[in-house]
């Protein structure tokens, strides 16, 4: 298994280890569907490798990138715990490894180990506020800047998007020459480049700045 990167929106290490030492290993190819909006919750996964678009389609048809989710990463324990239909579909950026567990293997990790409960939970916790958090700040933000996020964390390892307008449109949820009026924008300021289905972050501390307000 890779090294796991600690953050503060990942679990913690050694609870990422104890869950993934009695899952089921899962190799997926880039481009597939993890999970379906909608679908029944029968497990929940940790992201071994890879990256993962989480993403919402409204009524309507528009869908809008919720996360982009890296080693590290646990979800689908929300839906799993609340016997709930999953919120947002998961979509594969590039090949991913995947440990998924099931609703009775978790159980029986949490009734086994008080230790790895009360981390569990704390996690849980923290990421209910950050989903708060988050919400707050899409509001906030207008679609320029909104992309520029998104952009950002496409590229976390390294400074190319390979997704053409079309795809960012059908990522954001709104129109293609919504998204290139945004592009053209950033362009213009020197933050990023456009060519052949592809965004190239130029600068990435300026992109940082300008995203959050702090130019």
């Amino acid at each position: 298994m890779p090294h796991v990167t600690q953050a503060r929106d990942r679990l913690p290490l050694r609870l990422f280890d104890f869950l993934a030492a009695s899952g089921r290993r899962e190799h997926i190819a880039a481009g597939r569907l993890v999970y379906q909006q909608g679908s029944p919750a029968q497990s929940f996964s940790l992201i071994v490798s890879g990256r993962i678009s989480m993403f919402r389609t409204s009524e309507d048809g528009h869908s809008s990138v919720a996360a982009i989710l890296t080693v590290g990463d646990a979800f689908g324990l929300f839906p799993l715990l609340m016997k709930r239909p999953r919120s947002h579909t998961g979509e594969t950026i590039e090949d991913c490894d995947l440990i998924q567990i099931s609703e009775r293997e978790l159980w029986e990790l949490i009734d086994s180990n008080p230790s790895a409960r009360r981390e569990l939970i704390g996690f849980l916790s923290d990421r209910l506020g950050r989903a708060f958090d988050t919400l707050e700040e899409e509001r906030r933000l207008p679609l320029a800047r909104r992309l520029g996020k998104r952009l950002l964390e496409f590229s976390e390892f390294d400074d190319e998007v390979s997704l053409n307008q079309s795809r960012l449109a059908h990522q954001m949820g709104v129109s293609r020459n919504t998204i290139g009026t945004a592009l053209k924008k950033m362009s213009g300021l020197g933050l990023v480049s456009t060519n052949y289905g592809r965004t190239v972050i130029l600068d990435r501390p300026g992109l940082t700045r300008w995203v959050y307000g702090k130019n």
